[in-house]
């Protein structure tokens, strides 16, 4: 019996960061622990962890199909988390202030990397109600009951 091979990653973090630290940030942030997420997420994309120094990246994007932009963008985004930190305001951590908007979108492809966001974030949420409408009851092929929610988005997409 031959062993299975692991299926290669079709991109590498390490490359990833290198090219957006020399291009944004003249190769001056130092390397943080970089991650695939343990698990798809339909509503995080990237995360930065400071207390851990840890960039995470979600593995639903490690797919050929994703444009290396996108994942660039990502990147630059929880990088500069990194780089600007945080502020504490009436007790809640601040991270997207306006400079940090501001900043972000020095990215050379930010609208086009919000806009492949924007629309995976949509198809991979209508994948999930399409799923749901599948599931069948214990009872046997009875469909289950709507949601609260599916019953609410169908009301106002008429």
């Amino acid at each position: 019996m031959s062993a299975m091979k692991k299926k290669s990653a079709p991109f590498d973090l390490n490359e990833i960061f290198e090219r957006v630290n020399e291009t944004y940030f003249d190769g001056k942030i130092a390397k943080p622990r970089l991650t695939w997420s343990a698990r798809v997420s339909k509503s995080t994309m990237g995360k930065y962890n400071y207390a851990t120094d840890t960039l995470t990246l979600n593995r639903l994007l490690n797919r050929a199909g994703t444009p290396r932009y996108v994942l660039e963008f990502l990147m630059y985004h929880e990088l500069l988390h990194k780089a600007l930190g945080y502020q504490v305001v009436n007790q809640r951590r601040r991270v997207h202030t306006p400079r940090f908007r501001k900043l972000e979108k020095n990215f050379r492809q930010y609208r086009e990397a919000n806009d492949y966001l924007r629309v995976l974030a949509k198809n991979e949420h209508e994948k999930s109600l399409a799923a749901r409408r599948r599931t069948v009851s214990v009872r046997g092929a009875e469909p289950r009951e709507k949601s609260y929610f599916e019953r609410l988005l169908e009301f106002f997409s008429l």
